[in-house]
């Protein structure tokens, strides 16, 4: 099982035991999540595992998706949902039963958005968009 919160961390639980087995610091921008002593923001909304138990993704308040190898206890991509803009959370996320796909999606008083990546390739396939009863892509 995993968990997660405004403490910024994603966390890996022995459901069996009741026992914390890691914890991943989720707490660093979309866009500088890979510089040392870059300030920790956003708290983590949803978590999905991937259908074959080997990698974990965390959506948050900063506007990504993180995924994580939980083989290797790394991240190893993350996904910025409407581009990692500031005031953007990504309040849920999703991957698709083959595996192949992941959704990330947010809901703001502007509306709905959706983002679709191959998560073979970690590329964007489409963003969608919902704004006043009308659907854009």
């Amino acid at each position: 099982a995993a968990s997660g919160g405004d403490d910024r961390l994603v966390k890996l639980w022995d459901v069996e035991y009741g026992e914390n087995l890691i914890n991943y610091n989720y707490g660093l921008s979309c866009a500088s999540s890979n510089l040392a002593g870059a300030a920790p923001v956003g708290s983590v909304r949803d978590l999905a595992f991937h259908p074959t138990g080997t990698a974990l993704a965390a959506s948050g308040t900063d506007g990504c998706v993180r995924l994580y190898d939980l083989r290797s206890d790394e991240m190893i991509q993350h996904y910025a949902v409407n581009g990692g803009a500031q005031g953007s959370s990504v309040d849920g996320v999703l991957i698709h039963p083959g595996g192949n796909y992941m959704l990330g999606g947010s809901v703001s008083k502007a509306g709905c958005l959706v983002s679709i990546w191959d998560l073979r390739s970690s590329r964007l396939l489409n963003t969608v968009s919902h704004d006043n009863g009308r659907s854009k892509s």
